[in-house]
Formats: structure tokens, C-alpha cells, sequence
């Protein structure tokens, strides 16, 4: 599984600009106490994931069986927090073949059987939509001239069917075909009634069924993250060395169910969270030049259409950190419309040598 770039909406702190500041510095004084908020970094997380090693089904997943460690950061938009502490190893194993049936000659009755009389040999396999289990293989039974041979086994698992090969009369040991396939959910025996038919499907010898899905839980997101990323490593990998498995997680349940990535990024070594000298600048810019990002983005998206050869991972990276700028002009804009509207002052009219003239004042 390959994990596709995605565009991240950018988390833009309130700049908690006072009246005072905004009749002192105006619209720019937002933008300022903006950046000094964006100056710290986010704090890194610190709760360990918890991992519910069948929560997402016993069956249907698609990671190699093996023993994992998985670790999670937060993401701002901008960047990505240190990891929280690692979670506690879980297990990933496939489908459990079936334990040894038996067969009993006449269990199913002692006439109108089918089979070739004479001695046979049995197997039982699993499966799951997926694959199949390796096979569990009975002792030799003598099957009598009409009789009804039942085989036991243990209960065929939720969600899987059951598949039952035979020797012919007086085959040797390990030549059993295909004898019925698709036995329900939940049975326990099968009655071989009917002739061996004509096959060449023999069992498995690797077991090809699907995995446990593991659910991994998070605490909900905190303020001023907008995602988490989630990291995990190979089976029985060493700690610390998770790479990038799961990107613009909002929930705080996630399935491992996929195949693990084929990225190699691995855990960050550095808090991002706090944004660039560049990203910083943007929005004061963009207050003084005030179609300077618009131009931009519209040249950005242009070459993109166009089929220019762009880089998608840098123009994702223009592209935040304009929608940054717009988003922090926009804050400052709605920050400074609320302080205007809870201070709207009075007009008061004075007279001159010449004119009256009207001005707002406030107490």
C-alpha cells in the first residue's frame, strides 16, 4: 500500500489581539500576536496508543502475520510533532487450520453410500475468501460397500466455510483431492455420501487465509491539530523503527487492515509543528500585498493544468502555506470585525469656525 499526498487544511491558532491593540496597531497587530502564538511548537503527544488486536474482525486483513509496534504524531498542517510513546507489541496471525478430524465408517448410515469401498484417508481445510488453511489429516478408515463415512472436525470459524479431501479407495497417505468445498459456518461434521468425483485440486501446503485486523485507539485530537499520522513497523521489527502507514487520521479508531506502506519514511526526530521563517512572513506579506498569494496560487495551479512537470510534494507544500496565509488574514479579518462590533463607540458632532464636523469617539 502506497499512501497517496494529500492536501492538509492548515491549523491557524486565534491571535487573542486586545481593542487596544487593534486601535494601536490595526489590522497588522493581528497577524503579529498570530505569529507569536505559531512561534511554539505543538507539545508532543505523549499517551500511548492501545491496540484491540481483533477489534477491526478475526479475518479480512491484509498485513503479514508477525509480532508489530505501532507509534502515532500529531500534524498541524504545517508540520508534524515528535511521537508519543511507542504501544505495547501485538500479534498479526493468519487463520488457524483445523485440529485432526475423525471419521467414523458409518456415522452418516450403514446403506446408500456411494463411496468405492476400501481404505482412504481424509483432510480438512479453512477458508476465508482470501485463501485457504494448510490441511489436518485423519487417521485411515475402511469405508464398507454402501456405507456413509461421517467426518467431525471442529467448528468451521465465523466468516470461513470448510473443505473436506479424500484418497481414493486404498490411496496412499498425502494423495487426497478435493472432495467437497464450502461447508457452512459453525458445522462440525459432513456426511460423505457421494462418489469421489473427478479432481485434480489438492490441499495447500502454505496457508494463503487473510489476518486479524487490529483496531489501534487514540486520545481525541487536541487543539491546533487537524490530523495524526500513523507509523508502524515490520514484523518483528525492533522499536523506534516504525515508518509511515496511515496519514490524515482524524478518528480516534483505526483499523490496521491494509498492507503496510511502501513508504520508508520514517518516525521524525524533529517537533515542525512551529511554522518556517518563510511561512511566518507569508500572512504579513499578503496583508501588504494583497493579491501576492492569489497571483501565486493561480500561476501554481496553471503549470499543474498545463501538464508542467511540477513536483507534487512542492507545489502541496506552496499550496499549505498559501491557504496559511489566506486563513491567518482571514482569522485576523474575523478577530478584528468581533472587537468592532463589541466597540462600536459613538458619533459625536462638534462645531467648527466654518463646518460642524461628525467623528466617532469612544469612552
Amino acid at each position: 500500500m502506497s499512501i497517496p499526498l494529500k492536501f492538509t487544511s492548515p491549523s491557524v491558532p486565534a491571535s487573542g489581539t486586545t481593542w487596544a491593540q487593534l486601535v494601536a496597531g490595526g489590522l497588522k497587530a493581528h497577524i503579529a500576536n498570530m505569529l507569536v502564538a505559531l512561534a511554539t511548537p505543538l507539545a508532543n503527544p505523549t499517551t500511548a496508543l492501545t491496540v484491540s488486536v481483533n477489534g477491526g474482525g478475526t479475518i479480512g486483513g491484509a498485513l503479514a502475520p508477525g509480532v508489530y509496534l505501532a507509534n502515532y504524531t500529531n500534524f498541524d498542517g504545517l508540520g508534524e510533532t515528535l511521537p508519543a510513546t511507542e504501544s505495547a507489541s501485538f500479534t498479526i496471525a493468519q487463520q488457524v487450520a483445523p485440529a485432526t478430524p475423525t471419521v467414523s465408517a458409518t456415522g452418516g448410515g450403514a446403506s446408500g453410500g456411494l463411496l468405492e469401498a476400501g481404505t482412504a484417508y481424509i483432510k480438512v481445510t479453512y477458508s476465508d475468501g482470501t485463501g485457504e488453511t494448510t490441511a489436518a489429516e485423519s487417521a485411515v478408515f475402511t469405508v464398507g460397500a454402501t456405507n456413509i463415512p461421517r467426518v467431525t472436525f471442529g467448528a468451521v470459524p465465523t466468516g470461513m466455510t470448510g473443505n473436506i479431501y479424500i484418497t481414493a479407495a486404498g490411496g496412499a497417505l498425502g494423495s487426497e483431492v478435493l472432495y467437497h468445498a464450502g461447508i457452512a459456518a459453525a458445522a462440525t461434521t459432513y456426511d460423505l455420501a457421494v462418489a469421489r468425483p473427478v479432481s485434480v485440486q489438492v490441499p495447500p501446503t502454505v496457508n494463503g487465509t487473510s489476518t486479524n485486523i487490529p483496531t489501534i485507539t487514540v486520545p481525541a485530537l487536541p487543539t491546533g491539530v487537524v490530523s495524526r499520522r500513523i507509523y508502524l513497523t515490520q514484523p518483528a521489527g525492533l522499536t523506534g523503527t516504525e515508518t509511515l502507514y496511515g496519514d490524515d487520521v482524524t478518528a480516534t479508531t483505526y483499523n490496521l487492515a491494509t498492507l503496510a506502506s511502501a513508504t520508508t519514511a520514517p518516525l521524525p526526530t524533529v517537533n515542525t509543528t512551529a511554522p518556517t521563517a518563510g511561512q511566518a512572513e507569508r500572512p504579513y506579506l499578503d496583508v501588504i500585498q494583497q493579491q501576492g498569494a492569489w497571483v501565486r496560487a493561480n500561476t501554481l495551479f496553471s503549470n499543474f493544468l498545463s501538464g508542467h512537470p511540477v513536483d507534487i510534494t512542492e507545489l502541496m507544500g506552496h499550496l499549505e502555506s498559501i491557504a496559511f496565509s489566506y486563513k491567518a488574514v482571514w482569522t485576523a479579518i474575523e478577530e478584528a470585525s468581533v472587537l468592532v462590533a463589541a466597540n462600536q463607540g459613538h458619533l459625536t458632532t462638534s462645531a467648527g469656525n466654518v463646518y460642524a464636523t461628525t467623528q466617532r469617539v469612544w469612552p
